[in-house]
């Protein structure tokens, strides 16, 4: 059972390790591939995490564990960080309350884990600690008002509190940030969507097919901005 949890931690650094990398090179789908990659050989974790927000969490971590010439380097790998990765493999196997303490604790000794945070809130919220969940993160955002995932997490707990303006908000603030979230601009043209603003969605869900034609997801809704604007919501 150890050995097993070890090699699922050492798989996760390696696929954050290589999601970062992808990111760094603004290459998105391959940062995507590597999420959905990771989510396949990791089923249990996308009940908490879609693949995108776990791309967010890996390429948020993933800078803990390299090295200067951005190799993995596990041996250097300090207290915090093997505390959070701990965490992080609590939170995919749904054991939220080891992973707390873990990341608590990660998070205390290194402020900077930005992956932690992120990780810790959805350890909150599997427990059922869903104020504590959006404290945590309105409390990144506060620390840290230049990093795009607090946005993006509290954009996600907005959606899922229904509240569609205020997540709408914080994925502006996120794009406002980083406009070079494929995922991120993603999720605002389906917000603006599920706010009936159809005629402010198509031209980014246009401009996001154009930059990806095999994105059967955001084919699709095009698709269905266009039939609520009464046109065809196919690529020019």
């Amino acid at each position: 059972m150890q050995n097993n949890r070890v090699e699922r931690t050492v798989f996760i650094l390696v696929m954050a390790l290589s999601g970062m990398t992808a990111l760094a090179q603004t290459n998105v789908d391959a940062a995507k591939s590597v999420a959905l990659s990771t989510n396949a050989a990791l089923p249990q974790w996308t009940s908490m995490l879609d693949a995108a927000i776990m791309t967010n969490l890996l390429a948020a971590a993933a800078p803990a564990v390299t090295n200067k010439a951005g190799e993995l380097d596990l041996l250097e790998t300090s207290l915090a960080k093997k505390q959070m990765y701990a965490g992080m493999i609590h939170v995919q196997d749904k054991e939220y309350a080891k992973a707390v303490p873990e990341l608590e604790q990660a998070i205390k000794e290194d402020p900077t884990l930005v992956g932690a945070w992120g990780a810790l809130g959805w350890a909150y919220w599997g427990l059922g600690r869903k104020d504590e969940a959006q404290r945590l993160w309105e409390r990144l955002q506060r620390l840290d008002p230049r990093e795009p995932l607090a946005f993006n997490l509290l954009a996600q707990l907005a959606n899922a509190q229904g509240d569609l303006e205020k997540a709408g908000a914080m994925l502006k603030a996120s794009l406002d940030l980083n406009p070079d979230q494929y995922e991120v601009r993603f999720w605002y043209a389906q917000n603006m969507l599920w706010r009936g603003r159809s005629d402010q969605a198509m031209p980014l869900l246009k401009q996001l097919l154009a930059e990806n034609s095999d994105r059967m997801d955001v084919r699709i809704e095009l698709a269905r901005a266009g039939r609520t604007n009464g046109v065809r919501g196919g690529p020019e």
